[in-house]
């Protein structure tokens, strides 16, 4: 089980997701309150779609590098991260980061 990530998991904590997306680069998961997590996937990843749910816990791995958020409906999305570091932003509803790795 990856480590949990409590400095993004403060930041997540109780938001909503009302969709996910695919870019370029990977997955953009966009949330109730406007912001928005953009994650950079594995080549070989296939991102899933997840809605409704609130974030739990949040939990990252570098060795493999993965992302997996534990959700409020007993769910964990989860996805390879292209790379251990540098990988996830977050962005308030007014474009500013909030987080990045």
């Amino acid at each position: 089980m990856a480590p949990a990530n409590h400095n993004l998991a403060e930041l997540l904590l109780g938001r909503r997701i009302s969709g996910t997306g695919q870019s370029s680069s990977g997955l953009i998961m966009s949330f109730t309150d406007g912001s928005k997590l953009t994650v950079k996937t594995a080549p070989s990843n296939t991102n899933r779609a997840a809605t409704g749910a609130s974030v739990e816990k949040v939990r990252q791995s570098v060795d493999p590098p993965s992302l997996c958020l534990d959700l409020d409906d007993g769910t964990t999305f989860g996805v390879d991260l292209a790379n251990a570091t540098s990988s996830i932003t977050l962005r308030d509803k007014g474009g500013v980061q909030e987080y990045a790795d």
